[in-house]
């Protein structure tokens, strides 16, 4: 079993898979142009629960997640405050629309269009960084940011904030908050040592009892969800809608295409490595239009299933650079006059969390687009691994209990998946501080 650290350092790797473009598959004829009649829910994440198809387009968009911000970066999910002022100044001076997450979810719910070059700021648990280093800055800059944050987070303690500093920065009309469970636990698991009526309670309180109490404490809607560890599946798909979410967003590593649907919105992760360079990367980023994920985003599979498909509906595609992998491996193919790709896998797929990509070059730009989802192959038998705080002596978050090889190694791209808090900011563990993984590390394509 991999050891939670394992996982970390292989997310910090993923993260980094911006950049790189994969050699040219097989010759074929170009994909057919995209349906806007028929676009549905795909963004590299077509719901496992289906929603009503919509009408339109939302428009393309980049959604930034940031965890802590330090002086010095000391941990790979932490960021300087002169990179977070270089970060925001350069979306400005390129004439970025650094737009409000309450107009990107009305956009993606079909209320709404976005505008070119959209990009959102989100922030993740709740550090005090957070409010005395980050919010400063996007304030600068007129920009507005989403705080997601999970009840055991909040409360006294060094690192932390309280519910009546939270109030106080929601009194500017920049800050919105979200939820992120109640204790930031892996739920794509199937019980573990807690069984029957146990582990439903125990998801009923990440869920549902976590919105309740955000918003009895602040006394605000809780709107949006920040999947912990960016880690979902069609249980989860049911809890977000019985808690009432209207959006909930991963940490996929993509930007999110105008057929996106509003429960599946990807996020980039903005890590110490990135530097100016692997920033501009990810706002930079070019999405790829999706149709008919099968099996769909979230899905449970059993191992024996070898073939996954979707069909690509992105105009202006080159069908020779057309690949898509499960778990960074898998023989690819494309066929042209349907639009629809394939990947095989080589054998049984083990119990965890896979991660499905897909990327083709874009013939007008001359650059790669890239879309992702994820399934969970049935039998992962760890318990979630909840995390607790710890008592007496503050840590500025809890501390992981198991960990485990939740997403066992098929993060490919994820990065909270979320960012763990297990420890304070600036204590190095070494990769990622919280997602846990899919599996294989792709480099694959411009995102």
């Amino acid at each position: 079993m991999k050891t939670l650290l394992s996982v970390l350092i292989m997310l910090t790797a993923v993260s980094g898979a911006v950049a790189q473009e994969p050699p040219a598959a097989s010759p074929a004829a170009s994909p057919a142009a995209p349906d806007p009649g028929t676009a549905g829910d795909a963004s590299g994440g077509q719901d496992a629960v289906p929603e009503a198809r919509r009408p339109g387009r939302a428009g393309a968009s980049v959604v930034l997640c940031y965890h802590h911000v330090e002086d010095p970066a000391k941990n790979e999910y932490t960021v300087t405050q002169a990179d977070l002022e270089a970060q925001m100044a350069w979306l400005k001076k390129e004439g970025y629309n650094v737009v409000p997450l309450e107009k990107l979810v009305a956009a993606y719910r079909g209320q709404g269009t976005l505008p070119e070059k959209a990009v959102a700021i989100t922030f993740d648990d709740g550090w005090r960084c957070a409010n005395e280093k980050a919010l400063p800055i996007f304030k600068k800059h007129g920009f507005p940011c989403t705080l997601f944050l999970y009840p055991d987070m909040v409360g006294p303690g060094k690192h932390k904030n309280s519910y009546d500093e939270y109030k106080a920065m929601l009194a500017d009309p920049l800050v919105t908050i979200g939820g992120h469970s109640y204790s930031h636990p892996y739920l794509t698991k199937d019980g573990g040592k807690l069984k029957g009526a146990d582990y439903t309670r125990f998801l009923q309180r990440e869920y549902v009892q976590s919105k309740l109490q955000l918003e009895k404490k602040l006394g605000v809607p809780i709107k949006w969800l920040a999947y912990p560890y960016g880690l979902y599946d069609e249980q989860v798909a049911r809890l977000r809608e019985e808690a009432g979410y209207e959006a909930a967003f991963t940490v996929n590593g993509a930007a999110n295409s105008a057929l996106a649907g509003p429960m599946f919105l990807d996020r980039y992760m903005i890590m110490k490595s990135d530097g100016m360079k692997g920033f501009v990367r990810k706002v930079q980023s070019l999405p790829l239009e999706l149709t008919e994920l099968d099996p769909g985003n979230g899905a449970l599979v059993p191992a024996s299933r070898r073939t996954f498909s979707v069909k690509i509906v992105q105009p202006d595609v080159d069908p020779r650079s057309v690949q898509m992998t499960i778990g960074g491996k898998g023989k690819s193919t494309f066929d042209p006059t349907t639009g629809v790709a394939r990947v095989e896998a080589a054998g049984n797929l083990s119990a965890k969390m896979h991660q499905i990509t897909v990327q083709a070059r874009d013939t007008k730009l001359g650059r790669f687009r890239r879309q992702c989802w994820f399934v969970r192959v049935r039998g992962a038998p760890a318990a979630p691994a909840v995390v607790r705080e710890k008592r007496g002596k503050d840590r500025g978050a809890g501390t992981a209990d198991s960990g485990g090889d939740e997403a066992g190694d098929d993060t490919s791209d994820r990065t909270d998946r979320g960012a763990r808090p297990d420890r304070r900011p600036g204590k190095d563990v070494g990769g990622a501080q919280g997602q846990a993984p899919a599996e294989g590390s792709e480099e694959d394509g411009e995102r």
